[in-house]
C-alpha cells in the first residue's frame, strides 16, 4: 500500500526479493565517541577508529548539534540504468540540532575505508532535514557531537555493484581485521 507520504521506486535491474544479504560475523568493539564542538565529523571518526582492528562496524549519531552540514537526497534521474541517485549536495551552514543517524564503517573494492551516513536534523525555526550526511563536511556545534559504535574484530563491510539497483551498496563479508 501507497500512502502520500510513500514512494514506491523501481530501480531497472531485476528484482532481488527478499533482499536479504548476511553474514555471521564474530567479536566486536564497542566505543562512545565524543567529537568536540568545532570539530570534524569525519576526521574525527577515522583517527577513533584508527586505534582498533575491524573490517567495519556500524554506528548511531545519539546526540549533538553540527553546522556547516552537506547532505544529498534521493532523486529521479534521466539515467535509465540508474532512475534514482543522489542530488546536488545542500549545504547547511546554520546550527541545527542533530537527531539522530546511522553509520556504516567499510571499505571500497580496493580497501579505501568509508563513513557511509544517514542522518536527520531540525533547523533553527524547528524544520526537520535529512539524507545521505556527508561526514567529511560537517563540523560539531556547540555541543559536542555522540557516537556509539560497533566494530567487528572479525568481517565488515565491502561496496560491490548491486544488481538491481546498480548502486555501489556496503555488504558483509567474514574476514580478518585491516
Amino acid at each position: 500500500m501507497t500512502t502520500a507520504l510513500s514512494r514506491v521506486y523501481q530501480h531497472a535491474g531485476a528484482p532481488t526479493l527478499p533482499r536479504v544479504v548476511d553474514c555471521v560475523l564474530s567479536g566486536q568493539h564497542e566505543l562512545r565517541v565524543t567529537i568536540r564542538s568545532g570539530a570534524n565529523l569525519g576526521a574525527s571518526l577515522r583517527e577513533a577508529l584508527a586505534r582498533y582492528p575491524h573490517g567495519g562496524g556500524v554506528g548511531r549519531i545519539c546526540a549533538g548539534t553540527a553546522r556547516g552540514l552537506r547532505y544529498h537526497m534521493l532523486v529521479t534521474t534521466a539515467d535509465e540504468k540508474r532512475p534514482f541517485g543522489y542530488g546536488a549536495p545542500v549545504d547547511e551552514a546554520r546550527e541545527v540540532d542533530l537527531i539522530g543517524g546511522a553509520i556504516t564503517i567499510g571499505c571500497t573494492a580496493d580497501g579505501a575505508p568509508l563513513l557511509h551516513c544517514h542522518a536527520g536534523f531540525s533547523d533553527p525555526a524547528g524544520g526537520l532535514h535529512g539524507g545521505h550526511l556527508i561526514l567529511d563536511h560537517t563540523w560539531a556545534g556547540e555541543e559536542p557531537v555522540v557516537v556509539r559504535l560497533c566494530l567487528f574484530a572479525h568481517g565488515g563491510y565491502v561496496t560491490r555493484e548491486d544488481a538491481e539497483t546498480h548502486f555501489n551498496l556496503l555488504h558483509p563479508v567474514a574476514g580478518e581485521p585491516s
